[in-house]
């Protein structure tokens, strides 16, 4: 059964890797304000407004501005960097009409298996996670050999391996740039030198779920895959 209700954005040069690892922003949640409804497209209709200034989220957000300054310091191209990467959130609904309501207990635990199927999905290397509070609500993992268990695990998907980091949440209170790119700029390290690497032995812990070409077929992230 298809579990993902949000579809993931996935940037047409995404196998390409960011810094050599293929990359997987990952969000908390979606609120409704602004008169936003229900769409499995969501999430690409928010950052092809970001990437390709088209459909109904262009403009820049300080949000998405952010992200591109915590990732990619040196490199403010929105749309070089949006299509380097994939972007989801992990809550699988929206959680109110604000950005300061927060997710239910059962939304938590709802999520747990969308994300397990995007992982087998998209296979990335390194995924990135925005938010302390989403990083403690996340499924356990591994930690990465020699790093914090605070800030990096690591998530099995078959013979492979994502390297997971945690930020700050960009948008909130006393967030700090020169506190958090060196966590993401390890973590990148970290993925890029595992990219390509088969585990060796195990299933792992990111179940199978909905395959790469199943996502892209139906998240039409831009006109080179049309439905």
């Amino acid at each position: 059964m298809d579990h993902v209700r949000f579809l993931p954005w996935i940037g047409n040069r995404y196998d390409a890797g960011l810094c050599g690892a293929k990359t997987l922003i990952l969000g908390e949640s979606h609120y409704q304000r602004g008169g936003k409804r229900f769409s499995r497209r969501l999430n690409i209709d928010l950052i092809r407004g970001q990437a390709d200034a088209k459909g109904p989220y262009t403009g820049r957000y300080p949000y998405w501005t952010k992200i591109i300054r915590l990732v990619s310091p040196k490199h403010a191209d929105a749309h070089q960097f949006w299509h380097s990467v994939a972007y989801c959130n992990y809550i699988q609904e929206f959680t109110g009409l604000t950005a300061r309501t927060r997710p239910t207990r059962q939304m938590w635990q709802d999520a747990k298996e969308p994300f397990f199927e995007i992982l087998s999905a998209l296979r990335p290397e390194f995924v990135l996670v925005l938010g302390r509070a989403l990083w403690r609500q996340m499924p356990e993992a591994p930690a990465v050999p020699g790093e914090d268990r605070d800030f990096y695990r690591q998530y099995l998907i078959g013979p492979h391996i994502a390297v997971a980091a945690a930020t700050k949440h960009p948008s909130s209170f006393g967030f700090r740039y020169a506190d958090w790119q060196p966590v993401v700029a390890r973590g990148l390290k970290l993925a890029a030198r595992n990219a390509g690497r088969p585990r060796a032995g195990g299933r792992g812990n990111a179940r199978s779920g909905l395959t790469s070409d199943t996502l892209r077929r139906r998240a039409v992230y831009n006109s080179r895959l049309p439905l």
